[in-house]
């Protein structure tokens, strides 16, 4: 099983977004920046490096998924759920086996048990509070199972964003 979560920094240009994913006893980390104009990346292996142009916000591809085609294939569900004692608005997103086999590219048949869900939270002001996103299958190919579970928690930044020093010495 592999577990990710997300934290994300955008304030005015400046953006930070760093990905941490626990697998079998390890922890990988990643991430994306904007710092002074400048776009870094960083990937499991390798350190703060300057980048071209940033990969698409995690955010930005979970929204596309609200699109009228991509919803035809899953079942939607709106509702009131109650998340840290608060209650906020749902609106829930569960995709079958053959949806997961198309959004991951997959020949069908090469994949069982698949599923996909995403949560959206909403507060009562109307903003996205929370976006809960699953995937799991079994692969047929090799034998091996995925499951990944993300949470990504929206919330006003307060301060200056926690740019690494890294980042910040990086030589222009």
């Amino acid at each position: 099983m592999i577990e990710s979560n997300s934290v994300q920094y955008i304030k005015g240009e400046e953006e930070l977004q760093l990905i941490t994913q626990e697998m079998e006893g390890m922890s990988l980390e990643m991430g994306y920046a904007t710092y002074e104009g400048e776009h870094y990346q960083k990937s499991f292996v390798m350190g703060w490096q300057r980048a071209e142009e940033l990969p698409k916000d995690p955010n930005d591809v979970a929204t596309e998924e609200l699109n009228e085609a991509s919803l035809q294939d899953g079942t939607v569900t709106v509702g009131v759920q109650s998340r840290d004692g608060v209650s906020m608005k749902t609106v829930t997103i569960v995709w079958g086996n053959a949806a997961v086999e198309r959004k991951l590219d997959r020949d069908p048949g090469e994949l069982a048990d698949g599923q996909m869900k995403m949560v959206y939270w909403i507060d009562a002001a109307g903003e996205l509070a929370y976006m809960d996103h699953s995937v799991s299958f079994t692969d047929l190919t090799d034998g091996s199972t995925m499951k990944m579970d993300s949470t990504y928690a929206y919330e006003e930044l307060t301060g200056e964003i926690p740019f690494p020093a890294e980042i910040k010495s990086y030589r222009r």
